[in-house]
């Protein structure tokens, strides 16, 4: 959406013609936004009888009413703001649009595969930080009056469509059923789709992801790895490589590349009921973060990196405060190299934080 102004300026009166546009909140953009006659209808609409609803925000991003703010920008009318006040957005977001908006069954699943990750510990868990209750699918597609047939026909096509198979089910101009059952014959048909040994046992309505956070809930009542695993019917290995690939998509420090590839490992697994080739992504992604026997549960890796930061700032934030004494040219030329290469050696921390965030 371009730059981010704070609502504050829009709210001390700054003019249409002046404003910049104000971010959409993650929730807000799992949903199609209306175009076309539907949009020009809601511009008229608010030129001739003015903004009905408020605009509903959520950390100084819109919540609900995305379309009404794009409306009255275009006709000229000054939004209307009110913070949201409940304390589970999820719910509001999917009670305001899933139910009350002309949705096909299918633009509702992707909608729902949308809400569950961005609820339950997905990589943009950060930007909806402040979520008190995590949403299973289930219980979002009971918000939204859809079953979870659909819902895993979404998932589906999230995790092994074409660009264009899932804009056409977002768009509502394919059916789901029938775009699901074309992925999921060329997955099947595909050489390298071949599912080999047995398949992870998952008790009906449940994920494989699912499973495993029951598990994790275990392990947090000093449960051991292997006792857990055993309990769960799988191997240690395979326990281990879906729980990183939970802990991994509940952190805010990846790359995007990184995110990116948790979560369709992620939908793999749940999908084909096994880790597979699933491994070969996650487990160098995991020693990236925690090293080969860092402790998940512990950020070790991440205290460090915070904390050597901060000595870097505040010591070079003290520096300008040292008292000089009289140096002759020995001295002061010696202080000078030894500074040059610190500060060669932070140009190089700095390239590497950097090539590390947009890898």
């Amino acid at each position: 959406m371009g730059s981010v102004r704070s609502l504050r300026a829009v709210k001390e009166g700054e003019g249409i013609g002046q404003m910049m546009s104000l971010a959409f909140h993650p929730l807000a953009e799992v949903l199609p936004l209306i175009e076309g006659s539907e949009f020009d209808e809601l511009v008229n609409s608010i030129q001739t009888n003015g903004l009905r609803d408020s605009i509903i925000t959520l950390d100084d991003k819109i919540l609900d009413g995305r379309n009404r703010y794009r409306a009255c920008l275009k006709a000229g009318v000054q939004p209307r703001f009110e913070p949201f006040t409940g304390s589970d957005p999820v719910a509001f977001v999917a009670d305001k649009n899933l139910r009350r908006r002309h949705l096909t069954c299918g633009q509702k699943a992707m909608a729902v595969a949308k809400f569950a990750m961005l609820s339950d510990g997905n990589p943009h868990r950060n930007l909806t930080a402040g979520i008190p209750a995590v949403k299973t699918i289930p219980e979002i597609a009971a918000m939204a009056g859809i079953n979870k047939e659909s819902v895993s026909d979404a998932k589906t096509i999230q995790a092994n469509g074409t660009e264009e198979e899932i804009a056409s089910v977002v768009n509502g101009a394919a059916a789901i059923s029938t775009v699901a059952k074309e992925v999921r014959a060329r997955r099947d048909d595909a050489p390298d789709a071949v599912i080999r040994g047995c398949r992870i046992a998952v008790p009906d309505g449940m994920t494989v992801s699912e499973m495993v956070r029951g598990g994790m809930r275990l392990e947090g009542r000093d449960e051991t790895v292997a006792a857990v695993a055993k309990q769960l019917g799988m191997s240690v290995q395979t326990y281990v490589v879906v729980r990183d690939a939970i802990l991994l998509s509940r952190r805010d420090d990846l790359s995007k590349k990184d995110i990116d590839d948790v979560v369709q490992a992620l939908c793999e697994i749940d999908e084909i009921r096994q880790v597979g080739t699933t491994r070969n992504i996650i487990i160098p992604i995991a020693q990236k973060i925690w090293g080969r026997k860092g402790n998940r549960h512990h950020n070790r890796r991440s205290e460090q990196f915070d904390n050597a930061i901060s000595f870097l700032l505040h010591t070079c934030e003290n520096a300008v405060d040292i008292i000089i004494p009289y140096l002759n040219h020995a001295r002061a030329d010696g202080a000078v190299k030894q500074l040059s290469a610190a500060e060669t050696s932070l140009r190089k921390l700095r390239e590497r934080i950097r090539e590390a965030q947009y890898e």
